[in-house]
């Protein structure tokens, strides 16, 4: 496993995963409450606070943008 992301990192990653949620449709105190409280099925079941702590933010982006392509596909 690799070592956790720095502090600004983290951050950066965190501001990026709640742009795109926004991007989604996710919006106001639905926005904390996802990405603090909601287990993601396939990332093992962690939330994206979870997995931004242990630096895997990276994996919440892929699962956000396979969502925004998904639902473009949609369309």
């Amino acid at each position: 496993m690799s070592a956790p992301a720095s502090t600004a990192s983290q951050s950066d990653i965190r501001q990026l995963i709640l742009c795109i949620a926004r991007q989604l449709g996710v919006e106001g105190s639905e926005i904390k409450t996802w990405y603090l409280g909601d287990p993601i099925a396939t990332c093992g079941g962690a939330t994206a606070h979870q997995l931004v702590a242990r630096g895997e933010g990276e994996r919440v982006v892929r699962f956000l943008l396979d969502t925004v392509r998904a639902e473009h596909r949609l369309l």
